[in-house]
């Protein structure tokens, strides 16, 4: 990212194929990999200031159709339309996906009235199979199009992960 204006209103966005290769460029590494749907500033501003996202999306994925879905990804979480686009797409998928797996992980009864018992994790650290499922069957795609997750920016979520999967970014660059 690359501030184009005096005011630091407006910016650039590219992708370089390493941090000192971006740096060398003028450019502020915002996240690891290529930019996506979510790879917008506001979009980041979302992804700071809101550490449990699981619970809204979850909300949102529960809409019916993708432009439901969509909606409440923008009004409900503030994402960018392509940004919640992206996460409305991955809502879909992770249904179609992974229903068997979160009906036996959560209980029929649980999911329909938008119930997630238990934590995220378990004592080891491994996620809950729902959660498995989804991270295995949409992640990939998910991370595709969006480009920036919250692991790939720097951020810890509502769902533990180790050290090593969160990649190292400095956000105060860009908050001067």
């Amino acid at each position: 990212m690359r501030f184009t204006d005096e005011h630091r209103s407006s910016y650039q966005l590219r992708d370089f194929d390493t941090g000192p290769t971006a740096v060398a460029a003028g450019f502020t590494v915002t996240h690891q990999g290529r930019c996506g749907s979510c790879s917008t500033l506001r979009d980041l501003a979302i992804y700071l200031s809101t550490p449990d996202l699981t619970s809204p999306a979850r909300e949102c994925a529960r809409k019916a159709g993708l432009k439901r879905k969509k909606q409440c990804f923008q009004k409900r979480i503030g994402f960018t339309a392509y940004c919640a686009e992206s996460w409305a797409y991955n809502a879909l998928n992770t249904r179609r996906e992974c229903l068997g797996a979160c009906l036996a992980d959560y209980g029929f009864f649980n999911l329909l009235f938008g119930r997630y018992p238990g934590p995220n994790v378990d004592e080891s650290g491994q996620l809950r199979p729902c959660l498995q499922c989804d991270e295995n069957r949409s992640g990939a795609g998910f991370k595709y199009s969006a480009g920036r997750t919250r692991r790939n920016s720097g951020l810890q979520s509502a769902i533990k992960r180790p050290g090593s999967e969160i990649f190292t970014v400095d956000h105060s660059a860009y908050f001067q």
